[in-house]
């Protein structure tokens, strides 16, 4: 986060150096040095900001921004002695290694795990537990940045876990919408509004669309409209990794996350999205949705297969 903050306070270099250009200007009587002022505060500031947005995005997907600064995060993460969160049992051992599902409470929050270890002693698991008992125990500035901290932290998993062909897909929408961004900006500039409504149309319809087919995936992945019989073809595999795919906040306070699973058969991989987390090596049972799209099987959807006879 230091590092951010570092970044940005290059925004100040077109502030004094226009202010600076303009008042040179004004005293020596020197118009086109105070107009170079003038086009540096209003357009430099934006395009100052706008490559500082870019860079910092891409700092981040990337992984290559240092979250904890260097810090212990064991140091960082002591919980409140009135915490709501339980402690999860350590899950044991078994053949096909079964995560262990979370226990909650009748508000439906997530448990606490102990957290005086360091990360490099923690497993997966207890690590995004304790992550979501930091952020839901926190208040203010140290809230927004241990939830941006946790963000940061999945989407640069994310893209180190995804294949080649998905980071090139994933730069070149990247790309277009912040192509789409500067187009904005510089139409607004040159006060050619029709071309700057356009472009808005165009990067906003996007990402509503975007947002829409995540949506969709999400449901259909988690049981939205799967037949039973789609259900009983099932199958076992392994998992490759666990990302944070969405987040629902609630008064600065996390209260649903859908991770979305790489699940690897053989050599056929398939992505799935679940409330559950899972630990890269787990196994788990599923069923092809689509080409791609699976539905992770959890203990209750088996028991409801097993009950009811199979659809006709």
């Amino acid at each position: 986060m230091k590092t951010l903050r570092k970044m940005s306070m290059i925004v100040f270099i077109p502030i004094v150096l226009g202010i600076a250009m303009m008042v040179i200007g004004s005293f020596a009587d020197n118009e086109t040095m105070y107009r170079v002022g003038v086009w540096i505060l209003t357009a430099g500031i934006p395009i100052t900001m706008f490559v500082l947005v870019v860079v910092g995005l891409i700092l981040m997907i990337t992984g290559k921004i240092d979250l904890a600064d260097g810090k212990s995060r064991a140091s960082d993460k002591k919980q409140d002695e009135q915490s709501e969160w339980e402690e999860v049992d350590e899950y044991e051992d078994c053949e096909e290694k079964k995560p262990q599902r979370k226990k909650q409470d009748e508000d439906s929050e997530w448990i606490e795990v102990d957290d005086d270890d360091t990360v490099k002693g923690q497993s997966e698991r207890e690590r995004e537990y304790t992550d979501l008992a930091a952020i839901n125990t926190s208040h203010g500035q140290s809230n927004r940045e241990k939830n941006a901290e946790y963000i940061m932290r999945h989407s640069a998993n994310r893209y180190k876990n995804s294949p080649t062909k998905d980071k090139v897909l994933g730069w070149l929408f990247f790309g277009f919408l912040m192509t789409d961004f500067a187009l904005i900006m510089v139409f607004g500039f040159l006060e050619i509004f029709v071309g700057a409504i356009v472009c808005m149309c165009l990067f906003g319809g996007t990402i509503l669309i975007a947002l829409l087919v995540t949506v969709l995936r999400q449901k259909i992945s988690m049981g939205f409209g799967i037949s039973k019989k789609k259900k009983r073809d099932s199958r076992y595999g392994k998992v490759l990794s666990c990302d944070v795919a969405s987040t629902t906040t609630v008064n600065n306070r996390v209260t649903k996350v859908v991770y979305m699973i790489v699940i690897a058969e053989g050599e056929n991989e398939y992505n799935a999205y679940t409330e559950e987390f899972y630990e890269t090596g787990d196994s788990v049972k599923f069923c092809l949705i689509g080409k791609k799209l699976a539905m992770i099987l959890d203990d209750e959807e088996l028991d409801d297969l097993d009950d009811e006879p199979l659809d006709r």
